[in-house]
């Protein structure tokens, strides 16, 4: 399915078990009515739908999500616009071995919302300006969030761990601009988090005392602000009150002399700084 143009029309696209489907530069405008989202892939539990593109597409004003997606594997999301969308940006549930990547998704409900799933790849996405969360993992593993600028999505979160979501990396982001930039739910557990720029009101919010991971260990190369070791993230406000704003370095490495001690479970043992 290639440039094709679809405006106002109830339904954009509705894959039903298909395999190995393209759609590409394509531009949905103002589809779904109320309740249906422009492109929609339903698989089945028995049979997942595998090897979906979804590729150089505009989507936006659509009655529901741009994107709904179940039951699907190997799902490749690249470089579409998304964006004004009533329903959430993507929403994407029990599914594995997903890439979202290089795409703009703004002015949406939600940003990215992934439900009951594995493996996945969201890299390099500029997500912003939603009315909700940039984006939301509920009950997710061994995925990863990586190079994504995430910024100013609404009062809510800018990213969100929830429901037994495990073993995740979120590493190289731009977290900027919400009144929390990220929120981590009861159940969420054993997650690595280091090398983000984060500037919001509130930085990190854990609603547990499990363990998450919010650093490796000192390594040389070029960190998230220049820096030259990577380790943990900065943590910034934006009146310049932020622990990686106020904190010693006496080394002369780019970190924090002390660590950054969310709770007795969450610690960033070494920040980043460019004091």
């Amino acid at each position: 399915m290639v440039n094709n143009r679809s405006i106002y029309i109830w339904g954009g696209i509705f894959l039903l078990a298909v395999d190995r489907s393209i759609v590409k530069d394509n531009i949905f405008d103002g589809n779904g009515g109320i309740g249906a989202p422009a492109i929609l892939l339903l698989g089945l539990e028995e049979d997942k739908i595998e090897e979906t593109t979804i590729k150089g597409n505009k989507i936006v004003n659509s009655g529901r999500s741009a994107i709904d997606a179940t039951h699907t594997v190997n799902l490749s999301i690249y470089r579409n616009i998304i964006q004004d969308n009533i329903g959430h940006g993507l929403d994407i549930s029990n599914s594995e071995l997903g890439i979202i990547e290089n795409n703009k998704i703004m002015g949406n409900l939600w940003g990215i919302k992934l439900d009951e799933g594995s493996h996945h790849t969201i890299k390099d996405n500029i997500i912003k300006d939603n009315v909700g969360p940039g984006i939301f993992f509920n009950g997710i593993s061994d995925s990863f969030v990586i190079g994504n600028r995430i910024t100013n999505n609404s009062d809510y979160w800018g990213v969100g761990l929830a429901g037994d979501s495990i073993l995740n990396i979120i590493e190289g982001n731009y977290i900027q601009n919400h009144e929390l930039g990220i929120f981590i739910f009861e159940e969420a557990e054993s997650n690595m988090i280091y090398n983000n720029y984060l500037n919001n009101s509130i930085n990190a919010e854990i609603d547990n005392i499990l363990m998450n991971f919010w650093n490796i260990v000192d390594t040389p190369g070029k960190n998230i602000v220049g820096g030259p070791y990577l380790g943990g993230n900065y943590w910034a406000n934006p009146d310049g009150t932020g622990y990686s704003q106020t904190c010693e370095s006496s080394h002369g490495d780019g970190i924090c002399d002390e660590p950054y001690v969310l709770n007795e479970n969450n610690v960033d043992y070494l920040p980043l700084t460019l004091n």
